[in-house]
């Protein structure tokens, strides 16, 4: 969707829409009908959010231009009690953690490199200042998409499954364990467990682990917390426990996963 009035994200749009149609899919953008020289307020253009939301087919997603209009488009959802993701999955650009983690409705965003972006504008300038010749244009691959709520479904068509599915995904951190996700479901343990197994190809409490552990992946990514202090944060029982099932599951200490990461945003411009 366009954020209007910024060249640079449309050009995001337009590149979008193209990659897109190129792979046969439909795209509809929505474009703010402006109301006057610099266009429509915010209450008259969140309120056309609104609208295009509800009028879009269901499922959908929606790749909004930046995580501004990542969060106005959870918040139009909201008000037009649209399930999120359940029947529309919203993800943003930029990864900004203060808009990403806000509320409880945390926003699946693209993590655009913004260290390795400086990085190399400040070698471009340091090069034009030596009077060397530099591209017009130089385009930095983006790090990674960080993966949270506003993405987080999987397409279940069992109702009771997919209700286990969102509850795990919304408490697994809390410490909750298979027996919290029966009560919530209201289908015996035995049922469910196997329609669980037989539509997902895991067990309740695998799902659980998993999900935790990919809390963990990004709390070691994005903070410098301890490893005994995510193990506890995730959920788990004791950070031996958290540590030794990382390492097993991803192949890596907690230590050696978070140095590679760290690696990853250190960016050496003479490389390039």
């Amino acid at each position: 969707m366009r954020r209007g009035h910024r060249p640079r994200l449309d050009e995001r749009c337009d590149a979008f829409q193209s990659l897109a149609e190129e792979a046969g899919y439909d795209v509809n953008i929505f474009q703010p009908r402006v109301g006057g020289q610099y266009g429509p307020s915010w209450a008259k253009e969140q309120k056309q959010l609104v609208d295009w939301v509800r009028s879009l087919p269901k499922p959908i997603g929606i790749f909004a231009c930046n995580d501004i209009r990542g969060r106005e488009t959870l918040d139009a959802c909201a008000t037009a009690d649209i399930p999120v993701p359940e029947r529309v999955a919203v993800i943003g650009v930029g990864n900004d953690e203060l808009l990403c983690e806000l509320s409880d409705q945390r926003l699946t965003s693209v993590d655009v490199n913004p260290i390795r972006v400086g990085y190399q504008a400040a070698d471009l300038l340091s090069r034009m200042m030596q009077g060397q010749n530099v591209p017009a244009k130089f385009n930095v691959s983006p790090r990674r998409v960080v993966e949270r709520q506003s993405t987080d479904m999987l397409a279940v068509e069992d109702p009771e499954v997919a209700d286990a599915v969102k509850y795990i995904r919304l408490h697994a951190c809390d410490a909750i364990d298979v027996n919290d996700v029966v009560q919530e479901v209201a289908v015996g343990r035995r049922v469910l467990e196997r329609r669980f197994r037989d539509l997902l190809g895991r067990s309740l409490k695998s799902e659980i682990v998993r999900v935790r552990l990919a809390r963990a992946r990004e709390l070691l990514i994005e903070t410098s917390l301890s490893a005994t202090t995510i193990s506890y944060r995730c959920g788990f029982s004791s950070p031996a426990y958290f540590m030794d099932h990382f390492h097993k599951k991803v192949g890596v200490t907690t230590k050696e996963f978070r140095e590679s990461a760290r690696r990853e945003e250190d960016p050496d411009p003479a490389e390039d």
